[in-house]
């Protein structure tokens, strides 16, 4: 994984580019006791058994969000401990009271803002899909998992330090190595743990 080599790009396109692997988790990645109460809201407890820490955590379910936090391993999140959920829909579109009117952040489709792309585009459907971005999920549908909220899953989303997983950088083979790597960071590697919502507790499982 360390190194990809003669990989053919036409030139003076923009496609996506991108390469994948699979593999299966030694143990439980989440423990959960997530029930959905009356209102529809999700009551319980959700544990990270990653081998390490995850950032800016949501948990969404049922076009909710639940600011998390940050999660180290072993970490437990109870949703009575924390601050009441918001709508998914304005988490995503970054919407915000502005007086007496809501404001939603404009999509840029212009933008090569890595993290944010992975962001709306793994949630796009919730997100309002092509009025909130003007665009159709093209080749990135497959990783919209929007349609786990209908099937009443939880999800656990946060993001990666940088040298916990795989980082990827692109360097054309004539450029200078230094200056490459410090105009193109890596984006952020992307957690989402799928966690099915019942009545007994069960466990997490990764998503594809």
């Amino acid at each position: 994984l360390a190194n990809l080599l003669g990989v053919p790009i036409a030139a003076a396109s923009s496609r996506l580019f991108e390469t994948g692997w699979t593999a299966q988790a030694r143990g439980e990645v989440a423990e959960s006791t997530l029930v959905r109460d009356p209102r529809g809201l999700l009551a319980g407890r959700v544990t990270s058994r990653l081998p390490f820490p995850i950032e800016g955590c949501w948990l969404v379910h049922g076009g909710w969000l639940y600011d998390v936090g940050r999660m180290e391993p072993g970490d437990t999140y109870d949703t009575e401990a924390g601050r009441g959920p918001r709508s998914l829909a304005a988490g995503l579109t970054r919407r915000t009271a502005v007086g007496d009117r809501d404001r939603t952040e404009r999509w840029d489709a212009r933008s090569t803002g890595v993290d944010r792309i992975l962001e709306v585009a793994g949630l796009h459907a919730a997100a309002g899909a092509e009025s909130y971005t003007g665009l159709t999920a093209g080749p990135l549908e497959r990783l919209d998992l929007s349609r786990l909220i209908a099937a009443d899953r939880a999800m656990l989303i946060g993001t990666v330090s940088d040298g916990q997983l795989s980082a990827w950088r692109i360097r054309l083979h004539d450029a200078d190595a230094a200056s490459e790597l410090a105009a193109a960071p890596a984006a952020k590697s992307i957690v989402r743990v799928v966690v099915p919502v019942g009545p007994t507790a069960t466990t997490g499982e990764p998503s594809p």
